[in-house]
């Protein structure tokens, strides 16, 4: 007979009491039902919201983008962990970009940049503004065309460009799009094909 081994938590990010506050205000936001959710329920729930930090607390619980929005009843614990998994990837992927954002446009030959800004999360949650990298440009396309039925045209930069757009290509001089010159006129000849 084998022996039950229990492993103890992680050390906890969010102090208890905390953790027990926000289960408490996103259990009121769910409707009661026939079955009432045991003291068990809650202890499983505040154990694992120690696990988390109070921001990411805040967007599992809030009444406009939380959990209480994409659910009708109280998930059990598999759920209730993997959503707040979700999310926690998702502030974390956020808080990462705001920081990417506040360093200003990447600079060619900058070796102190990082250089790895782009979005990794699914394509699914992408949004306006994101960045992808150059490998995951096809799959985006996939998505779109799956989603949409259409290619969505995405800028594509290239290496030594700016994130920010100023209309001005590194091999032009001028912001005006240069106009091509007709070979027949530059040599100063009648065009044969005209009539």
């Amino acid at each position: 007979m084998q022996h039950l081994t229990i492993t103890s938590p992680p050390k906890p990010v969010t102090p208890p009491q905390a953790a027990q506050h926000w289960v408490r205000q996103l259990v009121a936001l769910f409707p009661s039902t026939s079955n009432e959710v045991t003291e068990q329920m809650i202890a499983a729930m505040v154990l694992i919201f120690t696990q988390y930090p109070e921001s990411t607390l805040k967007e599992i619980c809030s009444p406009l983008t939380g959990m209480p929005t994409l659910s009708e009843f109280l998930p059990g614990i598999f759920r209730f962990k993997a959503f707040c998994n979700k999310i926690a990837e998702e502030v974390k992927e956020h808080q990462k970009r705001v920081e990417f954002a506040a360093k200003g446009p990447l600079m060619p030959g900058n070796p102190t940049a990082d250089v790895s800004p782009a979005y990794r999360g699914s394509m699914e949650d992408i949004r306006p503004g994101d960045v992808l990298s150059a490998d995951r440009v096809q799959e985006y396309r996939e998505f779109m065309m799956k989603k949409k039925g259409v290619i969505v045209p995405t800028k594509i930069w290239a290496e030594n460009e700016m994130r920010d757009d100023l209309g001005i290509r590194p091999f032009q001089l001028s912001a005006k799009p240069e106009t091509g010159v007709k070979p027949m006129e530059s040599l100063g000849s009648p065009n044969p094909f005209e009539i």
